[in-house]
């Protein structure tokens, strides 16, 4: 699969920054770096991989897993339409088995 991704650089620019936020951090675990002609990417993912399974780092990855399911749930509002409910009720109860993935260094994509 490739995934096209242009997140803003002020977003990435930072290992700790990337490090702590589970959707960020995982692509930039494998090598996966298909085209980088300035190398910023390059020099990034050397800072990551050698941090990216460290206690500290996987435990704020879970935590904003869980920021983000409460997001979700929190957004679900009865006023909405019903299809906006059930989207946000759905990512919000799928979320734990990000958690999970997060901390078994899987990709949490399900």
């Amino acid at each position: 699969m490739i995934e096209f991704n242009h997140p803003p650089w002020s977003d990435i620019n930072s290992p700790e920054v990337v490090l702590g936020e589970y959707r960020q951090a995982e692509g930039f675990r494998p090598a996966n770096i298909l085209s980088d002609p300035p190398g910023e990417l390059s020099s990034l993912f050397g800072a990551l991989s050698n941090d990216f399974a460290k206690r500290r780092w996987v435990g704020m990855r879970c935590e904003d897993a869980m920021r983000n399911i409460l997001g979700f749930l929190k957004r679900v509002d009865e006023s909405a339409l019903y299809h906006d409910q059930v989207t946000c009720w759905l990512f919000g109860t799928a979320g734990p088995c990000h958690i999970l993935l997060t901390a078994a260094l899987q990709n949490p994509t399900v």
